[in-house]
């Protein structure tokens, strides 16, 4: 597995941008030649407050992107919501949806097939991941989405109640490129407005896995409500619901799931084989130094 610290000019934000990128092209060497191909590709949207570092700490990544020979590119979306912003210039659903998307298949060998291409986050990320894929249907076949932000209630009452969540009035207009609170309502942030416009269009939908915490109080009601409307919408969806809160631990379970649900095959390795040593001594490397 080899891990690339990333670092390009974006046009979308009219700046210098990071990402990370796991790529598991040492097991190249183990395959014939017959074997090798462009790489299926999970682009990972890490929360609220967070950065691309967060996903470095989490154990089952790594694992499951060396099992299931899959790349996956975690960029930062800092406290973006992953939407565009013409208030401010900020237009990273272009950055995430398009620009990141052609500017990594550009660099590596990242498979350009809707069928081969995935897009998930958790909590802010999840809200990103079902914006950003619903508004891109031909380049992502596939939805992750574990915890999602779905506050659209939330945002919407901000006028009334000044910081009655993690942000105010004025933070949300200017994160979603509002001139009023209330135009949040059918624009190209609104999950259920997209949702509804897809399906209307009659275009390729992609297939959606959604999970939330039983304890997670303030998010699982708005998550089952939204599974609801897809599934009334004809959205191909897999949903699982389990105990857990919003943190880490069922994040790394929720990875886990993910992955059985994407169209990636897992890599079978003969107990004993010299691969098989070589990339479980590797692995167990990478988690030890990652927990230091």
């Amino acid at each position: 597995m080899a891990h690339f610290n990333v670092e390009f000019f974006s046009q979308a934000l009219n700046r210098s941008v990071r990402c990370g990128v796991f790529l598991p092209t040492d097991q190249g060497a183990y395959l014939e030649e017959t074997e090798k191909k462009r790489f299926p590709t999970l682009y990972l949207l890490h929360g609220m407050t967070g950065s691309q570092e967060d996903w470095n700490g989490m154990a089952a990544l790594w694992d499951l992107a060396r099992q299931y020979r899959m790349a996956v590119v975690m960029p930062n979306g800092e406290n973006s919501f992953y939407c565009d912003s013409p208030l401010t210039g900020n237009y990273y659903g272009t950055f995430i949806g398009r620009e990141l998307v052609e500017f990594t298949r550009n660099s590596f060998p990242l498979s350009d097939r809707r069928e081969d291409t995935f897009i998930g986050g958790l909590s802010m990320g999840g809200f990103g991941a079902i914006v950003n894929g619903l508004r891109n249907p031909e380049t992502f076949g596939y939805i992750t989405a574990f915890s999602s932000a779905l506050i659209k209630r939330l945002i919407l009452r901000a006028d009334e109640e000044e910081g009655l969540d993690f942000f105010n009035r004025i933070q949300y207009q200017s994160m979603f490129g509002l001139e009023r609170i209330e135009d949040f309502e059918g624009s190209d942030c609104d999950y259920e407005a997209l949702a509804r416009k897809l399906a209307r269009s009659g275009g390729r939908k992609p297939v959606i896995y959604m999970d939330c915490g039983t304890e997670d109080e303030s998010l699982y009601e708005a998550n089952t409500a939204f599974r609801d409307l897809l599934l009334e919408l004809g959205y191909q969806v897999v949903w699982d619901s389990r105990p857990g809160g919003h943190d880490s631990a069922f994040w790394n379970d929720s990875l886990r799931k993910a992955v059985e649900f994407l169209p990636v095959e897992r890599l079978e390795l003969k107990a004993g084989s010299p691969m098989a040593a070589r990339l479980k001594k590797r692995t167990e490397a990478m988690v030890w130094k990652m927990t230091l």
